[in-house]
């Protein structure tokens, strides 16, 4: 009676029609596939990060850009915007400063 493997063997050989292929190598063809599969994952997973940061990058340089004009605009036109607030507060910071030295 035949063993499991030779049966595989066998089977390998009428399926494929070669007669030096085998189970091993049928093996490693089967583990050449799948380095080759998690290297190509590994690699859409490297692509995708990439273009996320990018993505995020180019977002948050658009906001940036926006920035002085969207918020400090909305901030003058608020009604409680005074620039002589402004200067109260930094003649006292210029004070406190000064004191520390």
């Amino acid at each position: 009676m035949a063993s499991g493997k030779e049966k595989q063997s066998k089977l390998w050989l009428t399926l494929y029609g070669r007669e030096h292929y085998t189970v091993q190598q049928h093996e490693e063809e089967e583990e050449e596939e799948e380095q080759q599969q998690q290297v190509a994952n590994k690699l859409k997973v490297f692509l995708f990060v990439v273009l996320l940061n990018v993505v995020v990058f180019f977002f948050i340089s658009e906001e940036l850009k926006q920035f002085p004009t969207k918020y400090v605009d909305k901030y003058k036109s608020s009604p409680s915007y005074s620039p002589k607030i402004i200067l109260h507060h930094g003649d006292k910071l210029k004070r406190i400063v000064r004191k520390m030295q």
